[in-house]
């Protein structure tokens, strides 16, 4: 088993104890136990956060997609932890009240339900704050990945230019090469017309001195 499975089987450790300390929350009665069962569920969400980051790290990149599926899973938690919270202090503060003390409860109820919106609140502005960043990053990946096409483009073009030199250089070789074929041609021509010359001269000295 590797490393990244190690951390798999961790987190499902992780969800089955997140499930019971919701479970537990929600039937809390009594606010010293609820206080109890919300700090141990804060510190399994911890532990699942930095073996979710540890996993981020270790994930290559077909195995990227689940971890970030494991990241929303954790952010349901986080709500899921504090919805529970919330309706075990909803329930605690209703029962046996009544008269002033119903007007308690409503003020606690109202605060109770403040923060827990505030709480939200504070969660989506750092998924934003998250979100942007991201954005951001592709962007520059993005800005950068231009700019290399670019200079690759430059670089193809001073290649094609080369090439074109090159044709150009070898045009002119082969010019230059049919130039001196057909001076050989030209001067082999005149040497045997030459010899031509040169024999039939003989010929006639050799008959006039017969003759003579």
């Amino acid at each position: 088993m590797g490393l990244f499975d190690t951390y798999v089987q961790e987190v499902g450790e992780l969800r089955e104890s997140v499930r019971q300390s919701i479970a537990a929350l929600e039937a809390c009665s009594d606010s010293s136990q609820r206080a109890a069962e919300y700090r141990r569920a804060q510190g399994l969400l911890e532990e699942a956060e930095e073996t979710i980051q540890a996993m981020r790290l270790q994930a290559n990149a077909t195995e990227r997609p689940k971890v970030s599926e494991y990241e929303k899973e954790l952010a349901t938690w986080k709500s899921d932890i504090d919805d529970a919270k919330y309706s075990s202090e909803h329930k605690s503060l209703l029962g046996g009240a009544s008269g002033m003390e119903m007007l308690d409860v409503t003020s606690d109820d109202h605060r109770a339900r403040l923060a827990h919106s505030t709480q939200k609140i504070n969660r989506g502005s750092t998924y934003i704050q998250q979100a942007q960043e991201i954005a951001e990053d592709t962007l520059d990946l993005g800005v950068n990945s231009m700019a290399e096409l670019k200079r690759q483009e430059e670089v193809m073009e001073g290649g094609i230019r080369k090439v074109g030199g090159m044709n150009e250089r070898l045009s002119e070789a082969q010019r230059v090469m049919r130039q001196i074929s057909r001076t050989l041609v030209q001067n082999k021509l005149m040497l045997i017309g030459i010899i031509m010359l040169l024999l039939l001269a003989m010929g006639i000295i050799i008959y006039l001195k017969f003759l003579w």
